[in-house]
């Protein structure tokens, strides 16, 4: 008799269980996508392809977003002259062996079109990743801030 309580109070608690533990699975891989040093790239990425200057801006180091007005609006006229379109990239992560805060995200295959208007003609130049050598392929620095992850880079 004692065995079966034992069993069904087990049971229970398992069943219990088991939408907290599906739901912290749930939440664990969302982090790990979102909030790691290559979702904050991608992240960046997508807002500077969009033009949205307030989720650019968000995904900045919080030390690199201290500006005056001025600078601010100097900033957001310089990201909005340049369209930006990123295809097919592929990163690579590789995090400081000395601080857990801190790594470098290498762009290793993929394009990146720049559009910009210049002396009042448009230019367009493209960036194919994979066809640069190694040691010259665009790469950002990221660091994790409060838990969250962002890009290094000067505004």
């Amino acid at each position: 008799m004692s065995l079966r309580i034992k069993k069904g109070i087990y049971r229970k608690i398992f069943l219990l269980l088991i939408p907290i533990l599906v739901a912290a699975g749930l939440t664990a891989s969302g982090c790990g996508v979102e909030n790691s040093p290559e979702g904050a790239v991608r992240k960046f990425f997508k807002a500077w392809e969009e033009g949205n200057w307030k989720a650019y801006k968000s995904c900045i180091a919080p030390e690199k977003r201290k500006l005056s007005k001025v600078e601010d609006e100097l900033a957001r006229m310089r990201f909005e002259q340049t369209k930006v379109r990123f295809e097919g990239i592929e990163l690579k992560v590789q995090r400081s062996q000395e601080d857990r805060n801190k790594a470098v995200v290498h762009l290793r295959s993929g394009k990146i079109k720049y559009t910009a208007v210049i002396m009042g003609e448009k230019k367009t130049e493209v960036q194919d990743i994979g066809k640069m050598p190694e040691n010259e392929r665009p790469f950002f620095e990221t660091v994790r801030v409060g838990g969250k992850w962002y890009v290094i880079i000067d505004l």
